[in-house]
């Protein structure tokens, strides 16, 4: 049996275990006496914004069209003689909610089991879960019959575009999820069951358990259970990443709105990844402090109409890109004095504030961790950071640290793209 590694940090009060079998398939339990449900999730990451790699076998370059990765997800509820519908069957029997969906950089297969006597529901859910996920079963007829299903899903739903899928010209952060009808259709057996091969391996999966269950008997039974598929270890992925060709415009305009608002995209000067880190935390603590409902800056931009509401932000820590978002009847003259009111922060920040900020901080840490510990998991295994990290270096960061990641971030403001959408 190969080695349980614990991960804990005493600022949260948090334990996770980790397991590696020998075919590189990652295992995490996370008991936690104050759920009522079990939750397993099998992450893969593999997504949406895919579109290129090396197949291992061959060495040729495939080509992945856009949608696929859904549709594979979509596909994986197959097997001969039963279809998706058969198998949420099982899981209502079981007292288990099951679900699958599709980002840019991973896919997800889950359930949640109502806790019951030594958990034999769980067991028996994780048992179907893993037979789903690790017996693919790719043919003409199912591929035709789920086509109608995702063509469906197309025609329903509406592109909710943003400002990364204009920054990049025909690059993958741009990438629809479900595809289009067209790009769908170019699906084979053949082609899926070399992209399976490629992505749906040990070293690029993982197991996330969380609940009231216990590691050691978690662990042994979900390695009888891998047993059965002969799982063996393969060579790493290898991925052709897009290159981040911008477009040469810096604005992008949109009518089709539901209502006003900007999206700024700012691309930040290059840091090593191991950095970016630091720089999403060094943000963090901008944002509660500069654009917090109670800042007067913000404040006095609110009073004169200027934003319509607060500043939403988000930062891609793989892309080291920034997004922000806000509503707005004047699409310049906001983006203009969102810029000049961060260029007039710089070097601005005192130690008071920057302890008060650190401590909101951490207290919105607590909470997730406490909430969301498995998602917070599944997180940094796509991206490939250490857990509890996050927590460590919040502690650790200085002021002088802060202000030399927010001096590389107001340098950057030059790289600004604009999506606005007005009615």
């Amino acid at each position: 049996m190969s080695t349980i590694t614990k991960f804990e940090n005493s600022n949260v009060s948090k334990k996770v275990y980790k397991q590696v079998l020998n075919d590189g398939l990652k295992i995490y339990v996370i008991p936690n006496e104050k759920k009522y449900k079990v939750s397993a999730n099998i992450i893969v990451k593999y997504g949406g914004m895919d579109s290129k790699y090396v197949d291992r076998i061959s060495g040729d370059i495939k080509e992945i069209p856009e949608g696929i990765a859904h549709y594979i997800e979509h596909l994986m509820f197959y097997n001969e003689g039963i279809d998706s519908k058969d198998y949420m069957e099982i899981f209502d029997k079981l007292d288990c909610e099951a679900n699958a969906f599709t980002a840019l950089d991973r896919t997800y297969y889950l359930f949640e089991a109502i806790e019951n006597e030594n958990n034999i529901n769980f067991k028996k859910a994780l048992q179907v879960l893993m037979d789903i996920v690790f017996r693919p079963y790719f043919t003409k007829e199912t591929i035709e019959k789920e086509y109608g299903i995702i063509k469906s899903e197309i025609d329903m739903r509406k592109i909710d575009k943003n400002v990364i899928n204009y920054m990049y010209e025909n690059h993958p952060y741009g990438a629809s999820i479900t595809g289009t009808k067209d790009t769908i259709k170019e699906a084979t057996p053949e082609m899926l069951y070399n992209i399976y091969e490629n992505f749906y391996t040990p070293n690029n999966m993982a197991i996330v358990i969380e609940g009231n269950v216990n590691a050691g008997e978690t662990f042994s039974y979900i390695e009888k259970l891998v047993k059965k598929y002969n799982i063996v270890a393969k060579p790493k992925v290898n991925r052709i990443k897009a290159k981040e060709t911008r477009l040469s415009k810096k604005v992008y305009a949109n009518r089709e709105g539901e209502e006003n608002y900007i999206q700024l995209g700012i691309k930040l000067n290059d840091i090593e990844e191991k950095e970016r880190i630091k720089m999403g935390l060094a943000f963090n603590i901008f944002k509660t402090v500069y654009l917090s409902n109670m800042s007067e800056e913000i404040v006095k931009m609110k009073d004169e109409n200027i934003l319509l509401s607060s500043i939403d932000t988000t930062y891609l820590l793989n892309e080291n890109l920034l997004v922000l978002t806000v509503c707005t009847d004047y699409p310049f003259k906001t983006r203009n004095s969102i810029l000049e009111y961060f260029k007039n922060t710089r070097d601005t920040m005192t130690e008071e504030n920057f302890k008060i900020a650190k401590r909101a901080i951490f207290a919105a840490k607590y909470f997730a961790y406490d909430e969301n510990l498995s998602e917070i998991v599944m997180e940094t295994f796509v991206k490939n950071l250490n857990l509890f990290e996050d927590i460590d270096l919040l502690f650790q960061i200085t002021i002088k640290e802060y202000n030399d990641y927010m001096n590389i971030f107001l340098d950057s403001l030059e790289n600004v793209f604009m999506y606005y959408v007005k009615k």
